[in-house]
């Protein structure tokens, strides 16, 4: 079976069974990417297969660089990291972070240095290790190499397995997000997505030519040059151990595959001649491994995207061309004679004189130097030149283009459209070419009447400006305080978000410094969660509260986030003491102007500071002392304006920060009342508040909360409200 390789990336193969069952090719692709904030890209240069385990200098024996990659299959997929840690300006004992799928590894070290090898947890392990040997339950130590493996039938394919048991997944999901904390060179904190790229492999057999699917099992992260190798293997049946036939492997960008029939045109555009009849795949047919040859499809993608570097318009990665023009294609074949980046005869484009030799020779791709690639445009460019667009895109793009209002770049020449490979005279017209046809003499008309309307246009310097940006709706938030204690709750309840905002880039301005990086993390949740969570009204708060009942009687404190008017509550016995002292002056000057009977505020004030003596004057007693002050002031000294005492009050009452406080859920708490539209709740806020409110009677806040039912018989409200997460609605 001979393996050709149509993209720029390392492919190989190695034969092997199970003892007394057919024969399979395993076929292993590995595509390295370099880790990049937001988005990993594709590397210039792809990381080697390795038929053995790759250590790194005086590294024990169960400490790898880098693991086997020719190996039969593995269960699952493999997620490991090697390289260095980093504290990048960070003290004091650190965290690195590993987290992708379900594998959330944290694992503290103590640098003491700035650039510390990366902990031996996340490190794969070696086939020595203890963890593998146990699985081979007596069986022979397979050898690491290309030559053909038969192994024993019950072997557990898991020793093939070098991640720790903790860094296995299932399966790993196209375009994964890739979380590392203290493990890149270049940030402490490192948010990134995979490429959404997978191999294709197509078997031949004779004349009949059908795909077999790929599996990831392998992501290792090298963190000290920043890149990550993707691994996958394809399990190829043979009915026998010398098989004849062909396995072609390409590699598909994000959301795209290459058909048995685009494999046919490129093919055949590269100079070889195609003579497969058929891509109807063969009855369906089991692996070793007791996986049928189904193929996942990812979902087809419509979008009319501009091509990236090194690829067509289907998406698929096209074999690299140098600076002297010749293809530098990965050829990995079964004959180790032939020379990598040589290319078989039945390649070859000189198509007058087929070759008659079926068995492939030792040619290069000297002979195809002809064939070129016209370059093409970078994502993001927009391309004003509508004439070198094919028929479909330019009318399309005309037709967006006089919605927006934008003409096309009259001044720039337009270039001759590329020139085209011909096509073989064996190949008929795809059934698209009578649409694509209509399409083109559509596209022309409507060119005709671009061009009779765009005199009529105001030129771009008297177009107006676009308009500005709505504002944004929502008030600016600035967050308070928020309880540690309760982030696994509260990433609990919506674990959804919480994971989006785990993966969202950081912020300098409204994150923490890393300092603390579980800090930090717990700070970025609880902030993100207030601004983007939707707010309960009263109704929805009661609901809530029935939903949390469950069908046998039990209830837990639901959470939920709301939004109104938060009045700060302060303790009755020191706003007494504030309002006899604010009192006191007009009280003295009464009392000389009075000449045959005691003023009435003198006896409210002596009454008052004989309840403060009391050291158990309840609430009642000190509401009443307080209402007999304010009455006598206003009937003693009508001259006096009683709104000017209450300033003076709660001037007093805010600096000194007299909050009135419960003892209750387990903790003491600040007492205030929010206001949701005609309703009021009874909110207890955290006693580290204290400090941190500011010095304000009342303000409009957004909370994250656990109701209660009522904790205190005095109170009106039917539910308490205990606050885990508070932000300040502010206007700038």
């Amino acid at each position: 079976m001979q393996i050709v390789s149509l993209a720029p990336v390392p492919v190989a193969s190695r034969l092997w069974r199970y003892s007394g069952q057919s024969w399979s090719l395993a076929i292993v692709c590995k595509i390295t990417v370099r880790l990049e904030a937001g988005q990993a890209v594709l590397a210039k240069s792809h990381d080697p297969i390795h038929e053995q385990e790759i250590t790194a200098g005086a590294a024990g024996a169960n400490r790898l660089h880098a693991p086997a990659d020719l190996v039969p299959s593995r269960a699952g997929v493999d997620i490991t990291l090697v390289g260095d840690a980093y504290a990048l300006g960070a003290r004091g004992p650190l965290s690195a972070r590993l987290q992708i799928a379900s594998v959330d590894k944290e694992v503290h070290f103590h640098p003491k240095a700035p650039v510390v090898r990366a902990p031996e947890a996340f490190a794969p392990l070696a086939a020595s290790a203890a963890a593998r040997r146990t699985l081979l339950a007596g069986a022979p130590t397979p050898a690491h190499d290309s030559l053909p493996l038969v192994l024993p039938p019950d072997f557990n394919l898991g020793y093939f397995n070098s991640a720790p048991p903790d860094q296995r997944v299932d399966e790993l999901p196209a375009g994964a997000l890739l979380r590392l904390e203290h493990l890149h060179p270049k940030s402490r904190l490192l948010l990134t997505q995979l490429p959404d790229v997978m191999p294709q492999v197509f078997v031949q057999r004779g004349r009949r030519r059908h795909e077999l699917g790929a599996q990831l099992d392998a992501l290792w992260i090298d963190s000290q040059r920043g890149l990550a190798t993707m691994t996958w293997h394809c399990q190829v049946p043979l009915s026998a151990q010398n098989e004849t036939g062909r396995v072609w492997v390409t590699v598909a960008g994000p959301g795209r595959r290459m058909s048995a029939a685009q494999l046919s045109t490129l093919i055949q555009e590269l100079g070889g001649r195609d003579d497969a009849e058929t891509t109807t795949p063969p009855p369906e047919r089991q692996d070793p491994l007791g996986r049928t040859t189904a193929i996942r499809r990812p979902p087809t993608n419509d979008a009319e995207d501009e091509p990236e570097d090194g690829q067509d318009a289907t998406g698929i990665l096209l074999p690299k061309q140098s600076n002297s023009g010749k293809y530098t294609s990965a050829m990995a074949l079964l004959n180790p004679d032939q020379a990598l980046g040589a290319a078989p005869s039945w390649l070859s484009r000189n198509k007058k004189e087929p070759s008659t030799t079926p068995a492939p020779t030792k040619s290069t791709f000297k002979n195809i130097t002809n064939v070129r690639t016209p370059p093409l445009p970078k994502r993001g460019k927009r391309m004003t030149n509508t004439a070198s667009l094919p028929a479909a895109r330019r009318a399309r793009a005309l037709h967006a283009m006089q919605a927006a209002g934008r003409t096309p770049d009259a001044a720039t020449p337009t270039a001759p459209p590329p020139a085209t490979p011909s096509r073989p005279n064996n190949l008929r017209p795809s059934p698209r070419s009578a649409q694509q046809a209509q399409l083109a003499k559509a596209s022309a008309a409507q060119v005709e009447q671009h061009k009779a309307t765009t005199s009529k246009q105001p030129s771009p310097e008297t177009t107006p400006k676009a308009a500005a940006k709505p504002r944004r709706r929502t008030r600016p938030i600035d967050l308070l305080w928020f309880d540690r204690d309760a982030t696994l709750a509260i990433r609990n309840r919506w674990q959804s978000l919480s994971t989006e905002l785990d993966f969202a880039p950081r912020d300098r301005l409204h994150d923490l410094p890393t300092d603390d990086p579980q800090l930090a993390r717990e700070h970025h949740t609880h902030f993100g969660l207030l601004a983007q969570l939707p707010t309960t009204d009263r109704a929805s708060l009661r609901q809530l509260m029935q939903q949390s009942v469950t069908d046998d009687g039990r209830f837990t404190a639901p959470l939920c986030a709301l939004e109104g008017q938060l009045q700060i509550s302060f303790d009755d016995a020191e706003s007494l003491r504030a309002l006899v002292a604010a009192m006191k002056p007009f009280s003295d000057q009464n009392s000389k102007l009075a000449s045959k009977t005691d003023s009435k505020l003198t006896a409210a004030l002596e009454h008052a500071s004989a309840v403060l003596d009391q050291t158990s004057a309840t609430t009642n007693t000190l509401i009443s002392a307080q209402r007999r002050v304010r009455d006598a002031f206003e009937q003693s000294s009508p001259a006096a304006s009683l709104d000017v005492v209450n300033q003076a009050v709660e001037r007093t009452l805010l600096e000194q920060r007299h909050y009135a406080c419960r003892t209750l859920l387990g903790d003491k708490h600040i007492r205030a009342t929010l206001s949701c539209g005609k309703h009021q709740l009874v909110c207890y806020l955290n006693e580290a508040l204290q400090t941190r409110l500011p010095l304000m009677m009342s303000f409009d806040v957004r909370i994250i909360a656990e109701a209660h039912p009522r904790q205190d018989q005095y109170e009106s409200a039917d539910y308490a409200l205990r606050v885990l997460t508070l932000g300040r609605l502010i206007q700038l």
